[in-house]
């Protein structure tokens, strides 16, 4: 008897011992949970203002004109490396170390550590930035409609509904807050554009940022923005030094380095086009492809409610392949565009090199100098990407679509 009271005895406190544990448990968890929620609430405002602090750099630091005398007075440091290179080039025999090696190839090496020249700050990138912007509203979307169906849930309580109403009205709020951020990336870029010279409609800038090849043209534009301020410059300080035909020497070479530049911006975007983008534009239609026969074979066999399931998925695909194509289309187009440009700026370059060695005066730097900043204006009206005329909404979607999943192979 004794023995069996003290196995019940033994069997109580474990059972209550077991549901004080359980109560614990359900507490820790909900305090978990709670916590989890505040973190996550509190990642999601972090991640907003990172944004927002990001598009106001962004905008805020290209404001302001750069210090193009400092710039000046650094590319004119590389003056004498390159013109010693063009003498080779010309010779027909470049080396390093003794050791033969393209003349091209140690001009774009000379020329690409000078990028961070021109770019101390930040590098204006609108493209990636608003895809980071319209890649959040997506994701606050989708937390909308999870917390929609908590809304409607007949099983949920009163205080889970008004929880998950405060958190809608979060998410609205930070929606219309990364839109209006699109906006002003946008009409940032137009006005950029516009001083130099180049007016597009803000549907056009739409498609600029939203294009797979965006941060390239935006890379382009803030070389020719730099390079025009530090022409400005240039001139004003050939008003100042007339009387010195060296400095005018000097001068007139980064007018040189400054045609380099420009020359090694244009083949970077014309080798990203034929080996990057094209490339991934072709692996996307392939799969494709792929999809629409793996499709058609279990279409086959597919019983009859699955039919019109497999029919849209093939649907898909083509269309996927409809806007490869016209991808395609348009960057072969860009190409072309950019191979004009580029022959032009090659002809600037032979002359700027030319006229340099030749000593020129300081009069005729500044008329030159002059010719070269109405050039650059022409330039880059020149290799503006050619704006896709959209016949209808389906095209328009095809092209989002594309960008859309060339962004995620890309990842």
């Amino acid at each position: 008897m004794l023995m069996k009271n003290l196995i019940v005895f033994t069997l109580t406190i474990a059972i209550c011992t077991t549901v004080i544990a359980q109560d614990t448990n359900n507490n820790n968890t909900e305090k978990e949970g709670e916590k989890s929620r505040t973190f996550k609430d509190l990642f999601t405002v972090l991640y907003s203002k990172d944004l927002n602090q990001k598009v106001d750099d962004l905008i805020n630091s290209k404001d302001a004109n750069v210090d193009t005398i400092k710039k000046i007075e650094k590319l004119t440091s590389k003056v004498v490396d390159l013109s010693e290179i063009k003498e080779d080039q010309l010779d027909g025999v470049c080396r390093t170390w003794y050791i033969p090696v393209s003349c091209d190839n140690k001009i774009n090496s000379l020329v690409s550590a000078l990028e961070p020249i021109l770019f101390d700050g930040i590098l204006i990138d609108y493209s990636s930035l608003v895809e980071e912007l319209e890649d959040s509203i997506k994701k606050l979307i989708s937390e909308k409609q999870a917390l929609n169906v908590i809304m409607s849930d007949p099983l949920a309580s009163n205080d889970e509904k008004n929880d998950a109403f405060l958190q809608i009205k979060s998410v609205n709020t930070e929606i219309e807050s990364n839109e209006k951020n699109i906006d002003r990336l946008q009409k940032h870029l137009q006005k950029k554009l516009k001083s130099l010279g180049i007016n597009l409609t803000a549907e056009q800038v739409d498609q600029l940022t939203t294009r797979i090849d965006g941060n390239d043209f935006a890379k382009s534009i803030a070389i020719f923005d730099v390079t025009k301020q530090i022409t400005l410059t240039l001139g004003e300080l050939m008003k100042r030094n007339s009387f010195s035909k060296q400095t005018a020497a000097e001068y007139y070479g980064v007018y040189l380095v400054l045609a380099e530049i420009l020359g090694y911006t244009q083949q970077q975007m014309i080798y990203n086009i034929d080996k990057v983008y094209l490339i991934k534009l072709d692996e996307l239609k392939a799969d494709a492809y792929i999809l629409i026969e793996q499709m058609e074979r279990k279409k086959f066999d597919a019983p009859p409610e699955f039919q019109k399931n497999y029919e849209n998925n093939i649907n898909v695909s083509k269309n996927t392949i409809s806007g490869v194509d016209l991808y395609k289309k348009m960057l072969l187009k860009q190409k072309k565009i950019l191979n004009d440009a580029n022959s032009r700026t090659s002809e600037q370059i032979d002359n700027a090199y030319f006229t340099y060695k030749s000593y020129v005066t300081a009069a005729n730097v500044s008329s030159y100098i002059q010719e070269f900043s109405a050039n650059i204006e022409s330039l880059i009206a020149q290799q503006i990407p050619e704006i896709i005329p959209f016949d209808n909404s389906r095209q328009r979607a095809l092209f989002q679509q594309i960008s859309e999943q060339y962004r995620e192979m890309s990842e």
